[in-house]
């Protein structure tokens, strides 16, 4: 077997790089011979980082290679490690400090992502990744912790989350910023008591969202059908037009 396995790799090499990519492709290829091609630091026409990802985004590489994989000095190569979805928990660990925040988002949507390191990430450097960490985040305890950070983005990102409660939302019913209030107004989750304080705001878009919520009560339609904006009094009555003949 390991004299087929070093034939086939030494006639990868000899391919033209085209052929080496596209072989590498190959969903027929053995776990044996892509744990020989991980430690590739040769490639006759590219770099041995090129097998090495697709070593790494290679469906039959084991967990085992694709721990070892993280190490690898090339970004490339980590991001491929991270898309994969053999990689387990502990090797996105690993991984959750890494230096490219690319790597570290695509750590947030991978299936094997755990309350853990979501936790990690939720306070990461990068906006962008901690937006997407709280979105993907399942404890109702730290979304609650979160609704006070200073950055509306991540307010607003909370607002998205499917395991929100109502009382995460009655919390956030009174958010200073406009466009949190409105994905509040406009969430089946939000109680009465905070759409009648929400179909009062000052901001038309909050009240808009309101009255296109099709589980706000018809006494709020109601008044928001009358509202000094044309845009929030035509959805109002929309709204209660679908409620009575639903």
């Amino acid at each position: 077997m390991k004299r087929y396995i070093k034939s086939a790799i030494s006639n990868l090499y000899e391919e033209p790089y085209e052929v080496q990519m596209e072989m590498l492709q190959d969903p027929e290829i053995s776990e044996d011979i892509l744990t020989e091609l991980a430690h590739s630091n040769v490639s006759r026409y590219g770099t041995g980082s090129d097998i090495r990802v697709r070593v790494a985004s290679h469906p039959n590489t084991s967990a085992e290679v694709l721990d070892m994989l993280a190490d690898d000095s090339d970004s490339d190569v980590r991001k491929a490690v991270v898309c994969n979805e053999n990689t387990q928990e502990s090797t996105l660990k690993k991984l959750v400090n890494d230096p490219k925040s690319d790597i570290r988002y695509h750590i947030t949507i991978h299936p094997n992502c755990t309350e853990e390191l979501l936790s990690i990430l939720v306070n990461d450097s990068d906006p962008l990744v901690r937006e997407y960490a709280v979105g993907e985040l399942r404890n109702p305890e730290i979304l609650m912790q979160l609704t006070d950070d200073e950055d509306a983005d991540i307010r607003y990102a909370i607002t998205q989350n499917g395991h929100i409660t109502p009382e995460i939302l009655h919390k956030l019913a009174t958010d200073p910023d406009p466009f949190v209030r409105s994905t509040v107004a406009d969430n089946f989750l939000t109680e009465e008591q905070d759409l009648k304080v929400l179909a009062a705001d000052e901001n038309p878009r909050v009240r808009f969202y309101v009255a296109r919520n099709s589980y706000t009560p018809v006494s709020i339609l109601s008044v928001l059908a009358k509202d000094s904006d044309k845009l929030v009094a035509s959805k109002a009555k929309h709204t209660l037009e679908y409620k009575r003949n639903r």
